[in-house]
């Protein structure tokens, strides 16, 4: 996965909370609940992210006694 994979994900995070801005500011009401979700979702994703890079990252366990 390339360095630079988060970039889309805030890119789309970004125009979620224009478009709700945006929408609010035409007085158009938007449930908290479809900007919060997917900001939850997102934080989730990115988690799992961080969490398989450091085992990626991470050197594998050797074993006494075998090559």
């Amino acid at each position: 996965m390339p360095e630079g994979a988060g970039a889309e994900g805030r890119s789309t995070f970004l125009l979620l909370i224009d478009g709700s801005l945006i929408a609010e500011g035409f007085d158009q009401h938007i449930p908290k609940g479809y900007v919060c979700g997917p900001i939850a979702f997102s934080v989730f994703v990115e988690f799992l992210n961080l969490r398989m890079r450091a085992r990626r990252n991470s050197k594998p366990v050797e074993l006494h006694g075998h090559t």
